[in-house]
């Protein structure tokens, strides 16, 4: 079903890779794991970006 290929697409880690050159010799690679939906480092990454909203506390409507 859905929501199992779902999930198994989360965990499945994908990295990303990035060859750095000058004068086409590769100095340098970075390899990175990519932010996914759901996964770590996206979560990461928001908690990052919306992390100020925790010290605003509850609101009561």
């Amino acid at each position: 079903d859905i929501t199992s290929a779902y999930k198994m697409w989360v965990a499945c880690a994908e990295y990303g890779k990035i060859n750095v050159k000058k004068d086409g010799v590769v100095l340098e690679t970075i390899i990175s794991k990519l932010p996914k939906r759901g996964n770590d480092i996206y979560r990461w990454k928001m908690k990052r970006r919306l992390g100020f909203l925790e010290s605003l506390g509850d609101s009561h409507f």
